[in-house]
């Protein structure tokens, strides 16, 4: 608990701490080492350095009890992934990572994941795909297409065509193609391959879909853009895909 705590860079949520380590809490406040700040438990500053100094922060228990803390406070996992770094904990940087990647990305941490990844990349300087899919997410989330189109060219026959990357990394590039207004090359591509796209995992092939239809919308090509929304819409419903059928009436309203 009281690694955790050092190791933490915000106090931890009481309620999460106290089922398990009440105790152990209580006699922290005691000795005056850690102290209640409403509904969280942080250590006394005059103690944070000296206990990082003095002990090894690396234990397995203090880091399963700031994943448990981060269902919380999502920052938390960034602190995670920041120590497994320290400790060239890759394995666990990867589990971490590719577990709660989405989840990270939703709540704002474009920026943080990132810089992270960097810092990977420079301590570990053998090229990992998945690290290079994940930055291509993160640059196509903040409109750089530029460098996204770079990562394109990197990765264009690292993945294996049947890895769950190669899937993602065709729908980057479609959302590339779109946003670089390279529409032709995009419909060459598209009908070119076509037989193959509709073999992608439902969510992946529709979420293509999509990008062809908006390129028919914004061409004037109404009837089209309809007709492929009608089509994405029976796909998702049959498959209970319910967030792409709920876009896909959005689209059709429009």
């Amino acid at each position: 608990l009281l690694i955790a705590l050092v190791i933490s860079r915000i106090p931890l949520p009481k309620n999460m701490l106290y089922d398990k380590y009440y105790e152990a809490s209580k006699q922290l406040e005691r000795r005056k080492i850690v102290k209640n700040e409403g509904s969280t438990l942080v250590v006394h500053d005059r103690f944070k350095d000296l206990i990082k100094k003095s002990y090894s922060l690396k234990n397995s228990q203090s880091f399963l009890l700031l994943e448990k803390c981060s269902s919380q406070e999502s920052v938390l996992l960034i602190d995670l992934l920041y120590i497994y770094l320290t400790y060239n904990m890759y394995e666990e940087i990867r589990d971490t990572l590719n577990k709660h990647f989405d989840y990270l990305v939703k709540n704002g941490f474009d920026t943080m994941l990132f810089d992270f990844i960097k810092n990977v990349e420079e301590k570990e300087p053998v090229v990992q795909i998945d690290f290079i899919i994940k930055k291509m997410v993160l640059v196509e989330r903040r409109a750089d297409y530029d460098l996204l189109g770079m990562y394109l060219d990197i990765t264009e026959n690292m993945i294996d065509t049947y890895s769950e990357y190669f899937y993602l990394r065709e729908y980057l590039k479609y959302r590339y193609f779109y946003f670089k207004c390279m529409f032709e090359e995009m419909f060459n591509n598209f009908w070119n391959n076509f037989q193959d796209i509709q073999s992608y995992p439902k969510d992946i092939y529709l979420q293509i879909l999509f990008i062809i239809g908006r390129t028919y919308y914004i061409q004037g090509d109404m009837e089209t853009a309809t007709e492929i929304y009608y089509y994405i819409f029976n796909i998702a419903y049959s498959n209970l895909l319910s967030n792409l059928c709920i876009k896909s009436l959005h689209r059709i309203c429009i």
